[in-house]
């Protein structure tokens, strides 16, 4: 695993660590698990945030495809193809258009079309 990925992943245990004990710990209801893949790091499945809602998690990682479809317009420069400026610059324009891209794809499951209205929760 490359030396970026590990230092993002003990960023990521940490503070999801920290967020979960602040969370879990204010209602003292225990430590609540799910399946969802985003709750493993490194390796160690972390207890749940307060707020997870694994329908929604579920129904947003379906959309990832068609966000990628989406954006495919978008060309990034490849490695040896253009500057490092050109390379960095291609590679925030695809993920700004993704993250638009999956943000308006997502805005019904927000809006409750899926059943549910996550902003009437907490």
């Amino acid at each position: 695993m490359p030396q970026a990925q590990t230092a993002w992943d003990n960023l990521l245990a940490d503070l999801d660590g920290r967020y979960a004990a602040s969370q879990n710990g204010q209602d003292d209801e225990p430590a609540r698990y799910c399946d969802c893949r985003q709750l493993v790091i490194r390796g160690v499945r972390q207890p749940a945030p307060r707020y997870h809602d694994c329908e929604y998690v579920r129904a947003r990682n379906a959309l990832i495809g068609e966000a990628e479809k989406l954006v495919s317009f978008v060309e990034v420069v490849k490695p040896k193809q253009g500057s490092e400026e050109e390379i960095t610059e291609s590679r925030a324009k695809w993920t700004r258009c993704f993250s638009i891209a999956m943000d308006e794809l997502a805005k019904p499951l927000l809006n409750g079309a899926n059943g549910t209205n996550i902003e009437d929760r907490g």
